[in-house]
Protein backbone atom coordinates (compact mmCIF):
# COMPACT_ATOMS: atom_id res chain seq x y z
CA UNK A 1 0.00 0.00 0.00
CA UNK A 2 1.31 3.24 -0.81
CA UNK A 3 1.79 6.17 1.37
CA UNK A 4 -1.34 8.27 -0.01
CA UNK A 5 -3.44 5.33 -0.20
CA UNK A 6 -2.49 4.70 3.99
CA UNK A 7 -3.06 8.34 4.98
CA UNK A 8 -6.53 8.14 3.34
CA UNK A 9 -7.27 5.16 5.20
CA UNK A 10 -5.44 6.22 8.23
CA UNK A 11 -7.27 9.88 8.20
CA UNK A 12 -10.85 7.60 7.78
CA UNK A 13 -9.96 6.05 10.76
CA UNK A 14 -7.18 7.13 12.85
CA UNK A 15 -7.92 5.18 16.01
CA UNK A 16 -7.22 1.76 14.17
CA UNK A 17 -5.16 2.79 11.00
CA UNK A 18 -4.37 -0.90 9.36
CA UNK A 19 -1.22 0.75 7.66
CA UNK A 20 2.40 -0.30 8.91
CA UNK A 21 6.17 -0.35 8.38
CA UNK A 22 7.23 3.01 6.64
CA UNK A 23 3.32 3.42 5.25
CA UNK A 24 2.25 3.83 8.64
CA UNK A 25 5.06 6.43 9.47
CA UNK A 26 3.88 8.25 6.13
CA UNK A 27 0.17 8.06 6.68
CA UNK A 28 1.15 9.88 9.87
CA UNK A 29 3.40 12.80 8.25
CA UNK A 30 0.80 13.53 5.98
CA UNK A 31 -1.75 16.46 5.55
CA UNK A 32 -4.25 14.33 5.21
CA UNK A 33 -3.81 12.46 8.62
CA UNK A 34 -6.53 13.31 11.53
CA UNK A 35 -5.29 16.39 14.07
CA UNK A 36 -5.39 13.01 16.34
CA UNK A 37 -2.55 11.10 14.78
CA UNK A 38 -0.26 14.03 13.29
CA UNK A 39 -0.07 15.25 17.20
CA UNK A 40 1.66 11.39 17.47
CA UNK A 41 4.20 12.22 14.81
CA UNK A 42 7.50 11.82 17.03
CA UNK A 43 10.98 12.54 15.79
CA UNK A 44 11.46 8.85 14.84
CA UNK A 45 8.31 8.78 12.50
CA UNK A 46 10.25 11.57 10.24
CA UNK A 47 13.24 9.48 8.41
CA UNK A 48 10.82 6.28 7.92
CA UNK A 49 7.61 8.81 7.13
CA UNK A 50 9.47 10.56 4.36
CA UNK A 51 11.09 8.00 2.90
CA UNK A 52 8.13 6.17 1.71
CA UNK A 53 6.66 9.31 0.41
CA UNK A 54 9.37 10.14 -1.59
CA UNK A 55 9.63 6.64 -3.13
CA UNK A 56 6.05 6.81 -3.78
CA UNK A 57 6.14 9.73 -5.17
CA UNK A 58 9.49 9.02 -7.11
CA UNK A 59 7.28 6.57 -8.74
CA UNK A 60 4.00 8.22 -9.48
CA UNK A 61 6.56 11.61 -11.20
CA UNK A 62 7.93 8.45 -13.04
CA UNK A 63 4.69 7.62 -14.54
CA UNK A 64 3.77 11.14 -15.35
CA UNK A 65 6.93 11.39 -17.10
CA UNK A 66 6.45 8.62 -19.08
CA UNK A 67 2.59 8.90 -20.24
CA UNK A 68 2.24 12.89 -20.02
CA UNK A 69 -0.25 14.83 -22.01
CA UNK A 70 0.04 18.23 -23.08
CA UNK A 71 -3.46 18.88 -20.98
CA UNK A 72 -4.36 20.36 -17.61
CA UNK A 73 -6.15 17.27 -16.77
CA UNK A 74 -2.91 15.08 -18.01
CA UNK A 75 -0.15 17.29 -16.84
CA UNK A 76 -0.95 20.20 -14.15
CA UNK A 77 -2.89 18.01 -12.26
CA UNK A 78 -1.16 15.21 -11.42
CA UNK A 79 1.99 17.55 -10.97
CA UNK A 80 0.09 19.57 -8.70
CA UNK A 81 -1.30 16.45 -7.01
CA UNK A 82 2.83 15.65 -6.01
CA UNK A 83 4.55 18.50 -5.23
CA UNK A 84 1.49 19.65 -2.97
CA UNK A 85 2.06 16.43 -1.05
CA UNK A 86 6.02 16.78 -0.79
CA UNK A 87 4.98 20.40 0.25
CA UNK A 88 2.07 19.73 2.68
CA UNK A 89 3.96 16.88 4.15
CA UNK A 90 7.38 18.75 4.68
CA UNK A 91 4.94 21.51 6.08
CA UNK A 92 3.77 19.04 9.24
CA UNK A 93 7.64 17.92 9.83
CA UNK A 94 8.18 21.58 9.85
CA UNK A 95 5.65 22.76 12.12
CA UNK A 96 6.76 19.99 14.18
CA UNK A 97 10.32 21.21 14.59
CA UNK A 98 8.95 24.82 15.89
CA UNK A 99 6.55 23.05 18.40
CA UNK A 100 8.84 20.08 19.34
CA UNK A 101 12.63 20.67 18.50
CA UNK A 102 14.92 18.33 19.82
CA UNK A 103 18.12 17.11 18.46
CA UNK A 104 16.98 13.49 17.47
CA UNK A 105 14.82 15.90 15.25
CA UNK A 106 17.02 17.86 13.76
CA UNK A 107 19.13 14.63 12.76
CA UNK A 108 15.96 13.05 11.00
CA UNK A 109 15.70 16.44 9.36
CA UNK A 110 19.14 16.54 8.50
CA UNK A 111 18.86 13.12 7.45
CA UNK A 112 15.90 13.15 4.79
CA UNK A 113 16.51 16.47 3.66
CA UNK A 114 18.57 16.00 1.06
CA UNK A 115 16.64 13.41 -0.33
CA UNK A 116 13.42 15.90 -0.39
CA UNK A 117 15.50 18.56 -2.33
CA UNK A 118 16.54 16.04 -4.86
CA UNK A 119 12.98 14.53 -5.23
CA UNK A 120 12.08 18.71 -5.61
CA UNK A 121 14.53 19.36 -8.28
CA UNK A 122 14.10 16.10 -9.95
CA UNK A 123 10.31 17.55 -10.37
CA UNK A 124 11.47 21.07 -11.41
CA UNK A 125 13.94 19.96 -14.28
CA UNK A 126 11.84 17.27 -15.67
CA UNK A 127 12.43 17.27 -19.30
CA UNK A 128 9.59 15.74 -20.15
CA UNK A 129 7.29 18.13 -17.56
CA UNK A 130 8.96 21.20 -19.18
CA UNK A 131 8.34 19.89 -23.13
CA UNK A 132 4.34 18.80 -22.01
CA UNK A 133 3.64 22.47 -20.56
CA UNK A 134 5.62 24.04 -23.92
CA UNK A 135 2.92 21.73 -26.02
CA UNK A 136 0.33 22.95 -23.57
CA UNK A 137 1.37 26.84 -24.39
CA UNK A 138 1.66 26.29 -27.95
CA UNK A 139 -0.90 23.92 -28.86
CA UNK A 140 -4.73 23.60 -29.50
CA UNK A 141 -5.21 23.17 -25.76
CA UNK A 142 -4.16 26.73 -24.80
CA UNK A 143 -7.57 28.19 -26.36
CA UNK A 144 -9.27 26.12 -23.81
CA UNK A 145 -7.72 27.79 -20.82
CA UNK A 146 -8.78 30.37 -18.16
CA UNK A 147 -6.96 33.89 -17.80
CA UNK A 148 -5.80 31.61 -13.98
CA UNK A 149 -4.52 28.66 -15.76
CA UNK A 150 -2.87 30.12 -18.39
CA UNK A 151 -0.47 32.10 -15.77
CA UNK A 152 0.19 28.80 -13.82
CA UNK A 153 1.58 27.22 -16.97
CA UNK A 154 3.62 30.33 -17.63
CA UNK A 155 4.58 30.13 -14.46
CA UNK A 156 5.77 26.68 -14.71
CA UNK A 157 7.78 27.01 -17.38
CA UNK A 158 9.58 30.03 -15.77
CA UNK A 159 10.05 28.38 -12.65
CA UNK A 160 11.36 25.24 -14.77
CA UNK A 161 13.73 27.52 -16.31
CA UNK A 162 15.09 29.30 -13.29
CA UNK A 163 15.61 26.11 -11.65
CA UNK A 164 17.84 24.52 -14.51
CA UNK A 165 15.53 22.36 -16.46
CA UNK A 166 18.08 23.64 -19.53
CA UNK A 167 21.45 22.82 -17.48
CA UNK A 168 23.46 19.94 -18.24
CA UNK A 169 26.45 17.94 -17.04
CA UNK A 170 28.68 19.99 -14.75
CA UNK A 171 27.01 22.61 -14.85
CA UNK A 172 23.81 21.02 -14.05
CA UNK A 173 25.65 18.85 -10.85
CA UNK A 174 26.67 22.49 -9.55
CA UNK A 175 23.69 24.01 -9.95
CA UNK A 176 21.99 21.37 -7.91
CA UNK A 177 24.68 21.44 -5.50
CA UNK A 178 24.47 24.86 -4.78
CA UNK A 179 21.03 23.75 -4.29
CA UNK A 180 21.31 21.39 -1.60
CA UNK A 181 23.70 23.67 0.12
CA UNK A 182 20.84 26.52 0.56
CA UNK A 183 18.71 24.46 1.68
CA UNK A 184 21.33 23.32 4.07
CA UNK A 185 21.66 26.41 4.79
CA UNK A 186 17.78 27.89 5.30
CA UNK A 187 17.75 25.14 7.89
CA UNK A 188 20.65 26.34 10.22
CA UNK A 189 19.16 29.98 9.90
CA UNK A 190 15.87 28.59 11.36
CA UNK A 191 17.87 26.48 13.85
CA UNK A 192 19.73 29.99 15.15
CA UNK A 193 16.88 32.16 15.37
CA UNK A 194 14.88 29.61 17.59
CA UNK A 195 15.80 30.06 21.31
Amino acid sequence: MNGVACAKRAHANSRFSPCTSHAHHASRLTPHASRHTRRQVKAEHVVPGIRSLLADLEGELSQLEASVTPTWSGLVEPLERISDLLGRTWGVVGHLKAVKDSEELRKAVDEVQPEKVKLGLRLAQSEPVYKAFKALREGPAWSTLTEAQRRVVEGELRDATLSGVGLTGEAKERFNAIQQELAQVREGLGLKFRV
